[in-house]
């Protein structure tokens, strides 16, 4: 009896484990065990991602549970754990990742006036969203930066919004040949806004960023406001020389180029994102 007690439980524990499709957690610093906000959660293999709560809660959503599941936030290392071990236990703790950061007198630089980078209409173009309505999406298009440059602002001209407010973060990554490296930015830096259409402007120079080559400017959409989801959240777009509008599904999923489907008369488009800097002189 003992003996077919404990096979019962095992095969109950079994069938609650496989008869499950999402993991719960907490993402918390294991230093000070508190919550982490806007973390990357992601299953790479198919596309499944999410990011953390204001709390450092999620849920995210998978296929197997052989699955990997990898774990990324600004400021701290990046971790990886089987769908299996969040199963058993959902709460992640990331540790801290200390960066030097080079300090930089811009008093002793000699700059040129402000300059635009990237794309601005005078007249309004064609809308387009974030293409998926996953938490950790991206929009963004890459900005050319042709000698050393101080980084003021990063701007976006948002064309539709709906609900109450909107939360993005804002990303800039290196970008050389077509190809994305890491984000130039080591902290979050956040977008929170009435829900409006108009530019968004975010200044940058507590960061002192000073580059010397080109970038992708993007936003990241990492807060649902009250289930209204992104599809009504669209940005302005202009004509350019090539297509340039680089997406991203979720969170751990890598960019691809947006063909701007439906639309086949429309070939070569850029996001309205622009920065506005000062060439070093």
């Amino acid at each position: 009896m003992k003996n077919f007690c404990c096979t019962l439980l095992f095969c109950s524990f079994q069938f609650f484990i496989f008869g499950q499709t999402t993991i719960n957690g907490k993402i918390l610093n294991k230093r000070t065990t508190q919550p982490i906000s806007y973390v990357n959660i992601g299953i790479p293999k198919n596309a499944q991602g999410t990011v953390s709560d204001d709390e450092g809660n999620y849920t995210l959503k998978f296929k197997d549970s052989k699955d990997t599941v990898t774990i990324s936030a600004i400021g701290f290392f990046t971790q990886k754990k089987s769908v299996n071990e969040l199963l058993q236990n959902g709460d992640i703790f990331l540790e801290q990742q200390i960066h030097e950061i080079k300090e930089i007198n811009l008093t002793a630089i000699g700059f040129d006036k402000e300059k635009l980078f990237g794309k601005k209409n005078k007249n309004r173009g064609l809308s387009i969203g974030f293409g998926n309505a996953q938490l950790g999406c991206e929009i963004g298009s890459s900005i050319r930066i042709k000698k050393e440059t101080y980084l003021k602002s990063a701007n976006f001209k948002l064309n539709h919004a709906q609900g109450d407010s909107i939360l993005f973060r804002v990303n800039i990554y290196h970008f050389e040949k077509g190809k994305i490296g890491e984000n130039i930015l080591k902290e979050n830096v956040i977008i929170s806004a009435p829900q409006k259409k108009g530019v968004l402007t975010v200044d940058l120079t507590p960061y002192e960023l000073i580059i010397n080559h080109d970038i992708l400017l993007t936003l990241e959409w990492i807060k649902d406001d009250n289930g209204a989801g992104n599809e009504g959240i669209t940005f302005d777009t202009k004509k350019g020389k090539k297509h340039n509008i680089w997406n991203k599904r979720t969170s751990q999923n890598p960019f691809k180029i947006n063909k701007v489907s439906g639309r086949s008369r429309v070939k070569k488009k850029s996001l309205c994102f622009w920065v506005i800097g000062k060439e070093v002189m």
